[in-house]
């Protein structure tokens, strides 16, 4: 099987029509287009974390279900209590491709940094088809990981179970142009 490269998204501007529009993301903030707007609120409060409901490995990403119509998966950046943790063994479960395991009662707001400062832009998914219905929220101070959790993540396999092992990386978009969007932030 082919390994998966960031080579391969830099034909989707080509191949894919969606990816062709004006605000497509990842874009790099630089503080000289960033705008601090005092009308940006607090983004992230009342969330029931019995919502979510399974992690499956897509061999891109790991996605998350919530138990909802909406889709609101994304990319996991982040585990947080410890390598034993329930959620660092659903990852372990989820380490090949088309593998899902229960992830219940997770709540989100452990895994961000104590100062919720963000930068928010309208862009796109990141994955084709790239859809430009995404609002980001980026935080200023970036999360992490230990080694153990690092250690974790790296196990996982774009590839199924059958195949040989072919590590989930290099799955991230370049960067896109901002085409004068503006990048509005609750920091300075």
């Amino acid at each position: 099987m082919r390994k998966q490269s960031t080579a391969d998204s830099l034909t989707w501007g080509y191949s894919k029509e969606n990816a062709k529009g004006n605000n497509q993301s990842p874009v790099a903030i630089l503080s000289k287009d960033v705008f601090k707007d005092p009308a940006l609120l607090p983004w992230f409060t009342g969330y029931d974390p019995g919502a979510a409901k399974n992690i499956r490995n897509t061999g891109k990403i790991l996605r998350i279900a919530f138990d909802d119509t909406f889709d609101r998966s994304g990319n996991l950046s982040l585990i947080r209590g410890g390598v034993d943790s329930e959620w660092a063994n659903s990852i372990l479960v989820t380490a090949n491709k088309g593998k899902e395991a229960p992830f219940p009662n997770f709540d989100p707001s452990i895994l961000f940094p104590q100062n919720r400062s963000y930068y928010t832009y309208q862009g796109s998914f990141t994955m084709p088809p790239c859809e430009e219905c995404v609002t980001w929220i980026v935080m200023k101070e970036p999360m992490t990981v230990d080694e153990q959790q690092m250690l974790k993540l790296r196990s996982l396999s774009s590839n199924s179970a059958e195949d040989p092992h072919c590590p989930l990386q290099d799955n991230w978009r370049p960067l896109q142009p901002l085409n004068n969007r503006m990048i509005r932030s609750t920091c300075q």
